[in-house]
């Protein structure tokens, strides 16, 4: 059993993952052939094989996977970390599954177990609120999403090491309160974000996606009908032109690029590729 499971992660490990599936499922079925295997280990072959599944893109098989593990809250020592599991649990439904209903169930899970790790006050709060904020959104449940964003930003204001989050937060939420057409807040997030992206250079968003974000902000302006020079001058600094307002609704809208930042992490470092497998 152990050559196998060190087989598999070295497979893994060099992204021949078909491989690596191969010998954890062999893994798998040796464990059935013994009376006395442990749940902790199976549990932990479950996590690893369901980690696998989301490397080549396949979230519904990782699921099932991760479903077969069991929460014991009362272990001091669990195969898989009940916050770890609940967060991917999260990312799979909301990031990639586009189940909103169930990224709401699993991410206020996910935020339960976090808290108990980190308290109420750090930023990786933070980090669940915005996943649970995208989720409202997603479901035009805005009021909500308002709400979850708010808690993240006042989260991510105090720990100064989280930056591109604050920024982040700021902009989603001038977006949201532009859904309701409650501008006086949405500019106000709005200029937060530009004042931080020029002024403070959050290196972390990168310049193709800060147009991009400037120009969601000038769309949500000319449309607003409203009139607020400090806004025309910052996206002037983040290098737009045409961003003067005439005071006056556009009579036919301009289109909206919806830019909803989800923070929800990615398998960055773990692409799929034919010749991987």
């Amino acid at each position: 059993m152990k050559r196998i499971k060190e087989q598999a992660k070295a497979q893994s490990n060099t992204r021949k993952y078909l491989q690596a599936i191969q010998s954890y499922e062999d893994a798998i079925k040796v464990a059935s052939q013994i009376s006395d295997f442990e749940n902790r280990e199976l549990y932990r072959i479950y996590w690893e094989l369901g980690k696998i599944y989301t490397y080549i893109e396949k979230y519904e098989k990782a699921i099932t996977e991760w479903k077969k593990i069991q929460i014991d809250n009362k272990d001091p020592l669990p195969a898989v970390q009940p916050a770890e599991l609940y967060q991917s649990f999260a990312e799979a439904y909301i990031g990639h599954l586009h189940n909103y209903k169930l990224g709401i169930e699993y991410a206020e899970k996910e935020l339960e177990a976090k808290i108990k790790i980190h308290g109420q006050e750090s930023a990786e709060i933070g980090i669940v609120y915005n996943r649970l904020s995208v989720c409202h959104e997603m479901l035009e449940n805005i009021d909500r999403a308002i709400e979850y964003s708010k808690k993240s930003l006042e989260l991510f204001n105090k720990d100064k090491n989280k930056l591109t989050e604050q920024a982040n937060a700021e902009f989603r939420l001038g977006n949201l309160y532009a859904k309701i057409k409650t501008y006086a807040l949405s500019f106000q997030h709005y200029k937060n974000y530009l004042n931080m992206v020029i002024k403070r250079n959050v290196s972390d968003i990168d310049r193709e996606e800060k147009l991009n974000r400037a120009k969601a902000i000038r769309t949500v302006y000319l449309n607003s009908g409203e009139v607020d020079e400090e806004i025309e001058n910052l996206l002037k600094k983040s290098g737009l032109t045409d961003v003067q307002s005439s005071g006056k609704s556009p009579e036919k809208k301009i289109e909206f690029y919806d830019y909803s930042f989800d923070s929800t992490p990615r398998n960055r470092d773990k692409k799929k590729s034919l010749d991987d497998l």
